[in-house]
């Protein structure tokens, strides 16, 4: 009973000194829309430059941010630091840019201004003359249970830009500070 071939949930409830045991089983009926469901095929990985009409942007990090300044309770930040460089030959207005994030279970976040201003660059804005690049931070106010393993992190160049470059960035969070009761020894 203790070896699980699948997912699912197995609990052994003990009580009396007897020979028998209560034991419940529940098992994880995948739906089909989830059954090999993986990262699409047009995102791509961390670090991985992405050429998108007059830019060149490439995610360095993302990470999840809780216990913040200005986090709504059942709320967290999610932050993305990356790089655009201005390949056209106009300038551009980095706050033209359009941004957005999606979780596993396909629901998209807008940009957050308060969560933008938590990261170690500024969010973007500002004038990108050709040829040169600048490093920003979005942030995104997500739920605390956000569904991952992954999200994807979505740029584009402007709002009305056709196309868009997809990025999956990983949804970890702080390692959590152990409850000092959990510590104790008697």
């Amino acid at each position: 009973i203790f070896a699980q071939q699948h997912p699912g949930l197995t609990l052994l409830l003990l009580g009396d000194d007897g020979e028998q045991r209560l034991v419940v089983t529940a098992n994880y009926d995948v739906e089909k829309s989830e059954a090999n469901r993986s990262v699409p095929s047009n995102v791509v990985a961390i670090n991985t430059p992405i050429e998108i009409g007059p830019t060149r942007v490439k995610v360095l990090s993302g990470r999840l941010v809780e216990n913040a300044p200005g986090i709504p309770v059942g709320s967290a930040f999610y932050l993305v630091d990356f790089t655009v460089e201005n390949i056209g030959e106009e300038a551009l207005n980095a706050a033209d840019f359009a941004f957005e994030l999606m979780d596993y279970a396909r629901v998209k976040y807008e940009l957050s201004d308060i969560a933008s201003r938590l990261g170690p660059n500024p969010p973007p804005g500002g004038q990108l003359l050709p040829g040169l690049s600048g490093t920003f931070t979005t942030g995104f106010e997500v739920p605390s249970n956000i569904t991952g393993p992954i999200l994807t992190w979505i740029f584009k160049p402007n709002a009305s830009f056709k196309g868009q470059a997809s990025v999956a960035v990983p949804l970890l969070g702080p390692t959590p500070t152990p409850d000092p009761r959990s510590q104790m020894r008697v």
